[in-house]
C-alpha cells in the first residue's frame, strides 16, 4: 500500500510532462505555422528548422524568396546555411504559432540581421477578393537594409502609399492600392539627396511584399536596390 503512492505520482507526472511537451511541438498539426523566408544577401542559403531543412524543392537564391511553408509550432531554432556547404552562418531562436503565417527575412550572414513578421494575409486576401471592381492590389513595404537608416518610400504619381521613417526589421501594415504595368517606386535615404527609383510591373488581384536590400554604401550585387515579391496565399476553405 505504502508504495503505490510514490508509483501513481511518478506516472502522473510522467503524463504531465509528455503532455506538456506534446502542446509545445505536436508530431502533426492541422493549422501549422506557415513561413516565407526572403533572402536579401548575396548568397544562396538554405533555412533549417532544428537542424531538418525546410525549403526541400530549391535553395532560396540571393533575392529570391519562398511560398509559404508548414513548419512546427512553439519555440523553434533556426538555421541558416550556404548552400553547397554545412557551415551554418548562424542560428536564431523564433516562437511561431500555429495558423499564423509568418515571413523570415534573411538580410545577412549574422543573426543581428535576421528579422520576422506576423503577416495578416487572410485580411490582405479577402480585400482583393472583395473587390468588385478588381482594379486593386495591396501591398506592404519593408526596410531589410540593415544599415540604410529609416527610409521614406513612394508608390506611383498621387498614390496612397506613401511610408515614412521605415526603420530596418520593420514592415508596414498590407495598404491598398491601383496597380499598373509601369508603376515608379522612389526609396529616400536619409540625410541624404540619393533616391533609389525603380519602375516596376504589378498586376490587380495579388498580394506583394515590396522590401529593401543592400546597403547604401555597396557595390555590384552588395548595391542598395528594391526587392519584389508575391505572398502566394491558398485559403483552406477553398
Amino acid at each position: 500500500m505504502n508504495f503505490r503512492i510514490p508509483i501513481l505520482f511518478i506516472v502522473v507526472i510522467i503524463g504531465f510532462s509528455a503532455c506538456k511537451e506534446k502542446d509545445i511541438v505536436p508530431p502533426a498539426d492541422k493549422n501549422p505555422p506557415e513561413v516565407a523566408v526572403v533572402n536579401t544577401t548575396i548568397d544562396t542559403v538554405n533555412i533549417y528548422q532544428n537542424n531538418v531543412r525546410q525549403n526541400n524543392t530549391s535553395s532560396i537564391y540571393a533575392g529570391g524568396a519562398t511560398v509559404y511553408l508548414p513548419f512546427l509550432r512553439g519555440t523553434q531554432n533556426f538555421q541558416i546555411k550556404r548552400t553547397g556547404t554545412t557551415y551554418v552562418l548562424f542560428t536564431k531562436t523564433v516562437t511561431i504559432d500555429s495558423a499564423t503565417n509568418y515571413t523570415f527575412f534573411v538580410a545577412g550572414t549574422t543573426a543581428d540581421k535576421f528579422f520576422t513578421t506576423i503577416d495578416p494575409i487572410a485580411a490582405a486576401f479577402d480585400t482583393v477578393e472583395n473587390d468588385n471592381a478588381d482594379t486593386s492590389s495591396v501591398i506592404r513595404i519593408v526596410n531589410a537594409s540593415y544599415n540604410s537608416g529609416p527610409l521614406n518610400v513612394t508608390l506611383g504619381t498621387g498614390s496612397a502609399v506613401n511610408v515614412k521613417s521605415l526603420v530596418f526589421g520593420t514592415a508596414t501594415p498590407f495598404m491598398k492600392f491601383n496597380p499598373s504595368t509601369s508603376q515608379i517606386v522612389k526609396i529616400y535615404l536619409p540625410n541624404s539627396n540619393t533616391t533609389q527609383t525603380d519602375t516596376l510591373a504589378f498586376q490587380t488581384g495579388l498580394i506583394y511584399t515590396l522590401y529593401t536590400k543592400g546597403s547604401p554604401t555597396g557595390t555590384g550585387n552588395s548595391a542598395f536596390g528594391i526587392g519584389l515579391t508575391t505572398n502566394q496565399y491558398i485559403p483552406l476553405n477553398l
